[in-house]
C-alpha cells in the first residue's frame, strides 16, 4: 500500500467510503421497504409441570417467580386451568385444536405419529391463513412438535426417532466433550443434544429465543411458542448456582429425583423435601428465562402489539398429602389440575384478576382468536373466556372433564392408585413402529389402556372421578366448598350420594363425545368390548 501513489490512496479511501455508505444506504432501502411488524401478535410461553402455587411463593425474601409474577400484575390469571390430561401432547394438542382427548384422540404420548394432526380448523392453522409467521422453539418434552413440522413454519424441537437417539446416546458417551457441546452452539450441529432432559437448560431455550424475536419483528405479524421442559421429572437443577443455594445435603436427591423406582420408594423425608427444593430451584431458573425473554420483547419494541400468554400442561405433585409425586396417577387433589394460565393483552380490556373458578386447556384457542379479530370454529370445544361471566354459577356447558394418563407399573408406588383395572409396566406393552422409527402402544393394548383410565367432571367447585376396577365401577365425589384440599372423598355422604348419581349424567355426557364408545353395566367401554345384553 505505501508503493503507492498519494492520489492513488486518496482514491482508494474514497471509495472505500462510497462503498460503505452504498452498503448503509442499500440496507436502509431494504429496511424501508421490508414489512413492519403491525401485531397483534400471540407469544405463548409454556411450561411442563408449572404449578399455580408457584406463583405466589415467597423465597429469600422476595418472589420465586418476579418475571411472571409481572404477567400476573398486568394480566388476567385464571391458577385452575384444568388439563383434560395430565401428559404433554394430549394437552398440547388441546390447546391448538379447542377439543379434549376424546374428539381429538391423543390420549398418551405414545399415538401413532399419523394421528398428530391439528387440522385445518386448528390455532395454527386459522392463524397462518390470516398472514401470520408461526414458530415453535422447545427442548425435551417438545417432540409433539416435531410431528407438526408442515403445520408450523418454522419448528426446532426434540424428536424422539430412533435415529435421532441413538446420535444423542453417542454423544452423551464422549463425557471429555460434551461439555463443550451443551451450549447454542452444541444444538446447532448436534440437534439430536435438544432431547436430553439434562441438558435442557432454560437460559439455552432463552438464549435462542432472543434472536428469534429479533427475526420475527421484520414479520407483519406471528405466533411463536417457547416451551420449557426444565420442571418435567427428574428435577435436574443446571446450574451450580441453583446447587450452592439449596444448601448441605448428601442423599439420592442431591443432583435430581432417582430414576429407579425402587429407590424412589424409599426416600425419606428429608430426600423429599430436597426433590421439592430441586423442583423449586427450577422453576427460578425457567422465571430468569422468562425475564430474558420479556425483556427482548420490550427491547424490539414488540410489547405493545404483543399478547403473552403464560401456560403450563399440568401441575406436579411433590409429595404432599400422601398423593405421591408426579402426575397423571390419579385424579385426586389440587397441585396436579390446578395449572396456571395468564393472559397478557398488550391493550388490557379488564382490570387485572386472579381468577380461581376453573376454566380449561379447551378454552385457550377460542379465547386467543377471539382477542385477536377471528371467528371462532363451530368444532372447538371451548369459549373465549373474556367472554365468559364468571359472576353466574357454572352450569353444565363450563364443565371440565379429565383422564389419567398411563400407569408406569403394575405396583402401588407412589401416587399410583390400588383401585385400578391393572396392565402390564409400559415397556412390556410397546411396539417398536419401524416404519416411524418410534415406540407406540401396541394395537392390542391400546383400547385396554383408555378401558382402564381415571376419568373426571369438574363442575365449578365439584369433582366426580369414574374409577374403573375389575370388580366394577366405583365413584369418587369432592368439593372444594367442604375440602379445598380436594383429598376428602365425599361420595358416601348423604348430600355427596346425590350429587355423585346427578354428576354421574353430566359425566357420561361427556363422554358421549367419544367415537365408538359406549356405557354399559356401568363401565365405558370401547367397541371391541361390547357384548349383547
Amino acid at each position: 500500500y505505501s508503493h503507492l501513489s498519494r492520489p492513488t490512496r486518496l482514491a482508494g479511501v474514497v471509495l472505500g467510503f462510497a462503498l460503505l455508505a452504498a452498503a448503509v444506504g442499500v440496507r436502509g432501502v431494504l429496511r424501508f421497504h421490508a414489512p413492519k411488524n403491525e401485531g397483534p401478535n400471540i407469544l405463548v410461553i409454556g411450561v411442563d409441570s408449572l404449578r399455580s402455587d408457584m406463583l405466589k411463593i415467597s423465597r429469600g425474601g422476595g418472589a420465586l417467580t418476579p418475571n411472571m409474577n409481572e404477567l400476573v400484575q398486568s394480566g388476567r390469571t385464571y391458577s385452575y386451568c384444568i388439563p383434560p390430561l395430565a401428559d404433554t401432547a394430549g394437552p398440547l394438542m388441546t390447546l391448538f385444536t379447542g377439543r379434549t382427548p376424546l374428539t381429538h384422540g391423543i390420549r398418551h404420548s405414545f399415538s401413532p405419529g399419523q394421528d398428530l394432526s391439528l387440522g385445518p380448523t386448528s390455532l395454527p392453522a386459522l392463524l397462518k391463513r390470516r398472514g401470520y409467521t408461526t414458530r415453535v422453539l422447545t427442548d425435551f418434552a417438545g417432540d409433539f412438535f416435531s410431528h407438526l413440522t408442515k403445520e408450523f413454519d418454522q419448528v426446532q424441537s426434540a424428536d424422539f426417532h430412533a435415529v435421532r437417539q441413538r446420535r444423542l446416546q453417542v454423544l452423551l458417551r464422549q463425557v471429555h466433550v460434551l461439555p463443550y457441546l451443551s451450549g447454542i452452539w452444541g444444538r446447532r450441529f448436534f440437534p439430536s443434544l435438544r432431547n436430553s432432559l439434562g441438558l435442557s437448560d432454560p437460559s439455552l431455550l432463552a438464549e435462542e429465543a432472543v434472536p428469534a424475536l429479533r427475526a420475527l419483528r421484520a414479520r407483519e405479524k406471528f405466533f411463536f411458542m417457547v416451551y420449557f421442559s426444565a420442571l418435567h421429572d427428574p428435577y435436574a437443577a443446571h446450574s451450580l448456582d441453583l446447587y450452592r443455594d439449596m444448601g448441605e445435603y448428601d442423599g439420592p436427591c442431591k443432583y435430581a429425583m432417582p430414576l429407579s423406582r425402587k429407590r424412589r420408594s424409599s426416600l425419606s423425608p428429608m430426600d423429599r423435601v430436597r426433590a421439592r427444593r430441586l423442583y423449586e430451584a427450577n422453576v427460578r431458573a425457567v422465571d430468569d428465562a422468562v425475564g430474558r425473554i420479556l425483556s427482548a420483547l420490550k427491547r424490539n419494541r414488540l410489547a405493545d402489539n404483543t399478547l403473552v400468554v403464560l401456560w403450563s400442561n399440568h401441575g406436579e405433585h411433590l409429595f404432599e398429602m400422601g398423593l405421591g409425586q408426579g402426575h397423571g396417577k390419579h385424579l385426586k387433589g389440587m397441585d396436579v389440575l390446578a395449572a396456571p394460565l395468564v393472559i397478557n393483552e398488550p391493550r388490557q380490556r379488564s382490570a387485572p384478576k386472579w381468577v380461581t373458578e376453573p376454566v380449561r386447556t379447551q378454552d385457550i384457542a377460542p379465547t386467543l382468536l377471539s382477542l385477536v379479530g377471528i371467528p371462532v370454529p363451530e368444532d372447538m370445544e371451548g369459549f373465549p373466556l373474556h367472554q365468559r361471566d364468571f359472576s353466574l354459577p357454572a352450569d353444565e356447558f363450563f364443565a371440565a372433564y379429565s383422564e389419567t394418563g398411563l400407569w408406569p407399573s403394575t405396583d402401588d408406588g407412589p401416587g399410583i392408585p390400588a383401585e385400578r383395572i391393572p396392565y402390564p409396566e409400559v415397556e412390556e406393552i410397546l411396539e417398536f413402529d419401524e416404519t416411524e422409527g418410534r415406540f407406540r402402544i401396541g394395537s392390542r393394548w391400546e383400547d385396554h389402556v383408555l378401558l382402564a383410565k381415571h376419568r373426571m367432571v369438574q363442575l365449578g367447585g365439584e369433582r366426580l372421578v369414574y374409577i374403573p376396577t375389575r370388580q366394577g365401577v366405583v365413584y369418587e365425589y369432592f368439593n372444594s366448598g367442604v375440602d379445598p384440599a380436594g383429598i376428602r372423598n365425599l361420595a358416601e355422604t348423604a348430600d355427596g350420594a346425590i350429587r355423585v348419581k346427578e354428576l354421574k349424567e353430566v359425566l357420561f355426557r361427556a363422554l358421549s363425545r367419544e367415537p365408538g364408545w359406549r356405557p354399559q353395566n356401568g363401565y365405558w367401554i370401547p367397541e371391541a368390548f361390547w357384548r349383547e345384553e
